[in-house]
């Protein structure tokens, strides 16, 4: 089947998941209002936004699919967002220390006038005996600034970690690829497809 998939993201990580799958894909800016909505709940959250980024890209022919996608974390109640700091990924990972950060990882997928939402939770605990010069360390070597939490599960985030809880453990990188393949195949993209 013919199709044309436009990803609505600029992020490094999302593109390169996208990839990882074998899709042919291009890319634009979304706008979409990322405002937090006082008293939101974090899967609500998630999901608001995936499909905002999603439908503020229009669909310009038959098969060609939106992919808008948003993933929000919280530890005790508290949303971690992307630190941008070294400052605020310290202050974010001693929050998470000895606790379980929750990440809900919405994508939407709009096109030929149908709308498929999917979320996935995933978990991950912290070590409670981290120093906080071994978070320095981790802040200085993988560079997390531009994650939420401030933590990469692909890179050297397993050294801070005591447990991980995913269905889909790529959707703790920003997309969860096992379900967006299959929802992929429901529409008629197979990366895997053999045509005759």
């Amino acid at each position: 089947m013919t199709y044309k998939l436009t990803l609505a993201s600029t992020s490094s990580s999302r593109k390169a998941l996208l990839a990882q799958i074998g899709v042919i894909f291009d890319c634009q800016s979304p706008a979409a209002d990322e405002s937090v909505i006082t008293g939101e709940p974090p899967a609500q959250r998630a999901a608001r936004l995936a499909t905002l980024k999603a439908n503020s890209i229009p669909s310009t022919e038959a098969n060609h699919w939106i992919l808008g996608s948003d993933q929000v974390a919280t530890c005790n109640g508290k949303l971690l967002r992307k630190p941008l700091t070294k400052e605020l990924a310290l202050e974010q990972l001693q929050i998470s220390r000895g606790n379980w950060v929750t990440f809900h990882t919405a994508f939407t997928l709009c096109g030929n006038g149908e709308t498929l939402e999917h979320m996935v939770e995933s978990r991950v605990r912290f070590r409670a005996d981290t120093l906080d010069s071994e978070l320095c360390r981790y802040i200085e070597l993988d560079d997390p600034l531009y994650c939420a939490g401030s933590f990469k599960t692909e890179s050297l985030g397993p050294l801070i970690f005591d447990q991980i809880d995913a269905s889909d453990p790529t959707a703790i990188q920003g997309l969860p690829l096992i379900t967006l393949a299959r929802t992929l195949r429901e529409i008629g993209i197979n990366p895997l497809g053999v045509s005759s």
